[in-house]
This record gives C-alpha cells, sequence and structure tokens, in this order.
C-alpha cells in the first residue's frame, strides 16, 4: 500500500485504480437504469481471476476449488448475476482459508451477507483482488459501491494481521456502517449494531440477551430502496465534494505537503474508518472539533496503519483541519 502523502505529481489528480474506475462507472449505470434490479452485471471482471486462481489451485492437486472453478466457469452464460459473483468471491476466500478458525469479524458480520446483497441496487458490493491505497478508498467512499476486499494470505487490517475471512468480513463490517451513516444523511434513522455503553465506557457488538451479535442492514433494504433516487443524489454530492477537496489538496503539495497529508489522512479517518458520509455539511460537523484528530494521533502513535502512514503526521493534525474547513468553505484554492 502507497503512503498517503506517496504522490508523485503536485499538481493532478492521479489516476484511478482499476476498482475505482469500476465502482464510478457502476455508479452511473446503475443510477440511470429504471429497472430495480441490477440485472446482467459485466463489471464483475473480477470473476476471471477467481477462475484462473481457482483453476490453478485445482490443477494442483487441490480438488476442493473444482466445483467452485466449474461454477465460475458457468457465470458468464448464467447471466452474469451479481449476487451470483459476490457469492462466488466468498465462497473462493472460504475455500483459501478453510484452515483458519473464523475470527472476531467473521463472528460480527458474516449473518450480515445475504442483507448486504440485498441492498442492491442501491448498493453495490465489488469484490476486488487489487490493493487499494487511502485515496482510492476515499474515491469509493463517495460512489454507490462498496469494496470487499479479497486476499490469499494473511493481510494488515484496522492495526491487526487478518486472515483472507476475516479481511473480508473486516470490509463487510465497514459496508454496513457506511449504509447506516448514508441513511442518516437522507434523515433515516437505523439500530446501531454496537450497544449502549457497560459500566466501563466500553461498547459491544453482542447482545447479552440473545447471546448473538446484533445485525443492522436488513432494517436498510427498504429504507434504501423507496430513496433510490435520493442515495444517488447524495452519491453525486459526495463524489463532487471528494474530488473538489482531493484536487485542492494537491495543490498545496509541493509548499505544505505534510499539512495536506494530514487532510488526507483526517479525510479517511472521517468517512472510511467512521463511515460518515463525504457531503458539506457533514464534514463540516466532524470537522468542528478535535475529535477526529485526537483519535488519528491515537492510531498513529500505535501505529494502527504499519507503514502506510508517517507518524509524523501527527503534528500536522490542527493545520490539516483548517485546511479542510477553508476548502469546504472557498476560502483557499490552493498555491
Amino acid at each position: 500500500m502507497l503512503s498517503i502523502g506517496d504522490r508523485a505529481d503536485y499538481h493532478r489528480m492521479p489516476d484511478a485504480s482499476t476498482t475505482v474506475q469500476i465502482a464510478t462507472a457502476l455508479t452511473r449505470r446503475l443510477m440511470d437504469s429504471p429497472t430495480d434490479g441490477t440485472g446482467p452485471m459485466p463489471e464483475m471482471a473480477f470473476v476471471q481471476h477467481i477462475a484462473t486462481r481457482a483453476a490453478w489451485r485445482a490443477g494442483g492437486g487441490d480438488r476442493r476449488f473444482e466445483p467452485l472453478a466449474a461454477r465460475v466457469g458457468a457465470w458468464p452464460n448464467d447471466g452474469c448475476r451479481y449476487d451470483a459473483a459476490v457469492r462466488l468471491a466468498r465462497d473462493y476466500v472460504m475455500l483459501v482459508d478453510a484452515a483458519h478458525v473464523p475470527g472476531p469479524y467473521a463472528a460480527r458480520v458474516a449473518a450480515e451477507f445475504d442483507d448486504a446483497l440485498a441492498l442492491a441496487p442501491v448498493v453495490i458490493m465489488l469484490p476486488s483482488f487489487e490493493t487499494l491505497d487511502m485515496v482510492d478508498l476515499l474515491r469509493v467512499r463517495a460512489t454507490a459501491v462498496r469494496v470487499i476486499g479479497l486476499r490469499e494470505r494473511a493481510t494488515d487490517a484496522d492495526g491487526a494481521l487478518c486472515t483472507p475471512a476475516e479481511f473480508l468480513w473486516h470490509d463487510l463490517d465497514h459496508v454496513r456502517f457506511m449504509v447506516r451513516e448514508d441513511l442518516a444523511a437522507l434523515g433515516v434513522t437505523i439500530a446501531d449494531a454496537y450497544g449502549a455503553p457497560d459500566a466501563t465506557g466500553g461498547r459491544s457488538t453482542l447482545d447479552d440477551a440473545t447471546g448473538t451479535h446484533r445485525c443492522i442492514l436488513a432494517a436498510a433494504i427498504t429504507a434504501l430502496a423507496v430513496r433510490r433516487a435520493a442515495h444517488a443524489r447524495l452519491m453525486l454530492r459526495a463524489t463532487h465534494t471528494v474530488d473538489r477537496l482531493l484536487a485542492g489538496l494537491i495543490r498545496f503539495e509541493r509548499d505544505r505537503g505534510q499539512v495536506a497529508a494530514a487532510a488526507r489522512l483526517t479525510l479517511f479517518e472521517v468517512c472510511h474508518e467512521k463511515s460518515f458520509t463525504p457531503v458539506p455539511e457533514i464534514l463540516r460537523r466532524e470537522l468542528v472539533n478535535d475529535a477526529h484528530a485526537a483519535k488519528i494521533r491515537h492510531k498513529l502513535a500505535r501505529r494502527f496503519w504499519g507503514d502506510a502512514v508517517d507518524p509524523s503526521l501527527a503534528a500536522h493534525l490542527d493545520a490539516a483541519r483548517t485546511m479542510l474547513m477553508d476548502l469546504l468553505d472557498d476560502r483557499v484554492r490552493g498555491t
């Protein structure tokens, strides 16, 4: 993963990753589609990668992958169905990771998988083998697509080493909280997966009354479906906001590079890690105080993002918040 400050050309937006390009194109196509269903979705190009990888594993003697390889081979002739593609991705990762005991993310969110699929065509999950940096993830956050990372070996996520299955479930955890925040931006409240604070102030997704983890996406399915047009308009505003802010920060790179990098990190914390919808009124609300900066400082101190983020950015977070507020209010336009 690139450092959040690792951009060579100070005066142009970096080229979008393949995943970002697909997410953007898919958002536009579904926005213009009059149908309620997703229809054929040939954009799910990752399926071909699964076909190659499953066939290679089966050819190497792991016969567990033979049925999956056959399913992948049939997908183009079976209508290029969205739900089938995402299930293929999940099933491939589960086979790759079959030797590991399910981890905490699986316990929290695996039961949400079918409800997450049912959010389509308003919200689409896009499995991807591509490694995305923070700018990529910010740009995807401003679309109707939510990326589900596919990995074949243990990978860092949220300050810990995740098995391939845990990495996938970790990303689904992000999906459900982003859905919740997007609905909140549309004036709709659904339950929080985290319960009330306990005696120590801690919060958990585990419901003591049922002994299971709280699921929240079932309540979002109809709420999103009846607000499809409003959600599409919200994502258009989000795209405009993120593009404008990233372009403004790039213009600061040469003379105030560390502050600009800290500003991108702040945006990432607010919009990806904390899931808030990247539109001006919400960003202003979240940036008005030091709460997110304090959280970032804590994460940097314990190397939450590993080598992807320079810990020295902690010294520039206050200036970064001011820079973002100025860009949001059009008080500056970069240098």
